[in-house]
């Protein structure tokens, strides 16, 4: 797990990456969304302060979701693959 610092506006994962990632919001605010064909964004969710944001999807398949920066934030990176392993031993 790394800690990272984002500005406002960063996008930190876009539709079609590889969903390996969640991210914890240590300070700011995050932010997910779709865009439809139209190019019309629809919110997902927002994370604020302790919650928690990623792609609802299995690691390695690709995102469904943008998600980024609403403020400046600082952030944890955390690898899907070490929590689905630390998930499977408990």
């Amino acid at each position: 797990m790394k800690t990272i610092t984002v500005k406002k506006g960063d996008i930190l994962q876009r539709k079609g990456d590889k969903n390996n990632t969640i991210y914890k919001t240590v300070s700011g605010l995050l932010g997910s969304y779709s865009i439809d064909r139209k190019g019309k964004e629809h919110i997902f969710m927002f994370a604020p302060e302790g919650w928690r944001i990623a792609d609802a999807g299995e690691a390695d398949i690709p995102c469904e979701l943008y998600i980024d920066a609403i403020e400046d934030s600082t952030v944890q990176v955390i690898e899907k693959d070490l929590t689905e392993k630390k998930t499977s031993l408990l």
